[in-house]
Order: C-alpha cells, then structure tokens, then sequence
C-alpha cells in the first residue's frame, strides 16, 4: 500500500493561514464601561475557543482538499478456490448457424434457435460469474487469435470481453493452432499461482503441422496448463467420442487435433456437445473439476480523498454559520 499523497502538494504552504482565526480582534465585543465588571463566564470562553477551533479546522481542511489527497493504488492479496483461464473462443462463421441435433428422425435435422457462440457465450458469462476468485484472459480467433482480455479477476472486464465479441459476423477461416499457441504464451512470464488452463471453445477441430505440434507440446508443458476442449459438433462432423477405432484419423481435423491433445503430455479433456444442454453440462464439470487453492493479487485504483476534506469543511462552516446566527440574535435582544 502507498502512502498518504497529494496530487498538488505546493498548496499546502497555504496551510498556516488555518491559525487567522487565533488572532486576536476586540472590534466585535460588545461595549461596555469596563469589561471588567461583567462576570466571568467559563461556559462563553469554551465556545468561543470552540468557534475559533471550527474555523481552524475548516481553512486547514479546505487547504488540504484543495491540495488534491489521494491514497493508493493499493495492491490487494486474494485466497480462494480457482484457476488461472486463458479462454479461446472459435468467432468463424460456423459459430453463427444455430444448434442442431445430429439425432435426427427420418434423417432430418433439428435447429434450435439460437447461434452456437451465442449460447456459448451466455453459458461462460454465467460459468465466470459463479468464479470470483479466477483469473481470466479472453482470445477471439478465426484466422488469427485477437486478444480481447488480459488476465483479471474484474468482473466487469470479464463481461465486457464476453459479450464484445458478439458484434458482427465471424469470418470463414478458422486456424485453432495459432490460437493454442497465443493461450499458451499467455503464461509465459507470468508467476505460477496453482492452476492454469487453457479452455478451447470451438466447433471444429485442425490438422497441425509438425512444426505447430511441437512448439505446443513444449510450451504446454513448459507453462503446466491444463486443456479442456468444448467441442460444439455440428451437423455431419466427426465425433471424438470412441476415436480410437476410427480409420483414416488423421484425414479427420477433429480428430487429428483431439489425438493430438491426448499426446502432448499434459493433463486434458475434451467435451462433445450436440446441444445447449449438453455444453451446460460440459462447463459446469469443468467448474467442478478446476477448484484449487489460488492466491492472486489485485491492483486497486487510488482513492481521491478531497471529497471527505471538503465536506468536513463545509460542516465546521455550518456550525460556525449558525454560531453566528444565535449571536447576532443574542445581541439584538441584549
């Protein structure tokens, strides 16, 4: 935490003007033969030391308001249950067609209404809502990765990244290993706080090449990330489910990409999901699965203070005001 500053401390040389009210004027007492015959009275001394200790404070507090008081940027120190994020969120244009269920009668084809990245959307703004203690970053790809947000646990950032990448309409190339590579070297020179994880949210899968596979497979292991794919089939893809058997796997970009996962070494899980209900259920095992003991650190805004200098100025001059009122009324009526 910083100290106690002022955005323009050269003001408070102006603070010695705060001890006028101690010097001494008689032109306002009222007149009498010889003061000395009136009576003593304490109770009068002790406001009028009272008064003079108001206006004190108010000429010293606006000098200090005027000064510009500020405390911070504080560094804040969080403990609790999460990971660190890193979100890699598939903007083609096939993301914009609607759900549709491959279990189809009489082979036809189910929709429901909404886009897939729009559910998708609406299902992780709820998933890192329900995680306070997260640090969340946020890339958009299609033909290269974008990065919408660096790691935060703001909530309102998070929102924001989420539901910006709602604008427009995606393009019709899609390179999901550029896009790994960018979570990956999202960790790089950051501190290792207990968890990591990359979070793949794409409806299609990619044949990498030999150069792509081993420059993952090394930064994944280097940074200790683990890899969830949610994987939104759509209408005559590929399963990954019971992959092992298939022939010609590699022909197959979601295959060849999710048996590529499976190889690199570090802990990962893919997710199949054919409607909203099963990609549900696919986040929340993810949040199930990601509790671990994570202690992140926040940097606060400084706190402006001259507010609460000016309002305690504004008070001392009330009460002085009014003082001043009932002795003006004490006088008339003398």
């Amino acid at each position: 935490m910083t100290d106690f500053e002022f955005s323009a401390p050269w003001l408070l040389v102006l603070l010695p003007l705060a001890l006028l009210p101690w010097w001494s004027r008689r032109r306002d007492l009222p007149r009498h033969a010889w003061v000395a015959l009136l009576p003593k009275d304490r109770l009068s001394d002790a406001i009028g030391l009272g008064l003079k200790l108001l206006a004190t404070i108010a000429l010293a507090a606006t000098v200090i308001g005027l000064a510009g008081p500020y405390r911070g940027p504080t560094t804040v120190t969080r403990v609790g249950e999460g990971a660190e994020i890193a979100i890699l969120f598939d903007r083609s244009r096939s993301m914009d067609l609607p759900f549709t269920n491959n279990s189809s009668i009489g082979n036809r084809a189910e929709t429901s209404g909404d886009s897939k990245g729009r559910v998708a959307r609406e299902l992780l703004l709820r998933f890192t809502a329900a995680r306070p203690f997260d640090e969340f970053a946020m890339f958009i790809f299609s033909a290269r990765p974008m990065r919408a947000l660096d790691f935060t646990s703001s909530p309102e950032a998070i929102r924001a990244a989420i539901t910006a990448n709602d604008v427009g309409r995606g393009l019709g190339e899609t390179d999901i290993g550029t896009a790994l590579e960018a979570g990956v070297a999202a960790f790089e020179s950051r501190p290792y706080l207990g968890a990591r994880v990359i979070l793949l949210v794409s409806d299609g899968g990619a044949r990498l090449d030999p150069d792509v596979r081993h420059r993952l497979t090394d930064g994944l292991q280097r940074v200790r990330a683990r890899v969830y794919w949610l994987y939104i089939r759509s209408v005559g893809s590929a399963t990954i489910r019971d992959s092992a058997g298939l022939e010609l796997s590699e022909a197959i970009p979601e295959v060849a990409l999710h048996r590529f996962l499976e190889s690199t070494g570090v802990p990962y899980r893919a997710f199949e999901a054919e409607d909203p209900k099963e990609l549900g259920r696919a986040i929340e095992d993810i949040d199930r699965l990601e509790k671990h003991t994570i202690v992140t650190t926040a940097v606060a805004p400084r706190r402006e203070l001259a507010g609460w200098w000016f309002a305690i100025a504004a008070g001392c001059v009330g009460l002085l005001a009014l003082a001043r009122v009932r002795q003006r009324e004490s006088w008339g009526t003398a």
